[in-house]
């Protein structure tokens, strides 16, 4: 089973620090490290992520809202705290 794969954001900055487009990075770079692959294989998390949910906890950091959708084999959480990325059993 591979492990679950969480970040509190680059430069341990908090996740509500972050713009939207840097916490799409940082989506794309837990998930790239999860499961091995190259984050520029990944396809946008604007495909897939609610910009507007995303836009709640970035300005409302002590809401405890999170936001989970699927993602590349799995399951993205972010919350005000992390990124956490849950590979799907299989």
């Amino acid at each position: 089973m591979t492990e679950k794969t969480t970040s509190t954001g680059p430069d341990g900055r908090s996740i509500p620090d972050l713009s939207y487009d840097e916490l799409a990075s940082e989506i794309v770079g837990v998930v790239a490290e999860a499961t091995g692959r190259d984050p520029t294989t990944l396809r946008p998390v604007s495909e897939v992520m609610d910009a507007e949910a995303a836009d709640r906890i970035l300005e409302n950091p002590n809401t405890g809202l999170t936001v989970a959708f699927e993602y590349e084999g799995g399951v993205v959480r972010v919350t005000n705290d992390e990124v956490r990325f849950e590979p799907s059993e299989e």
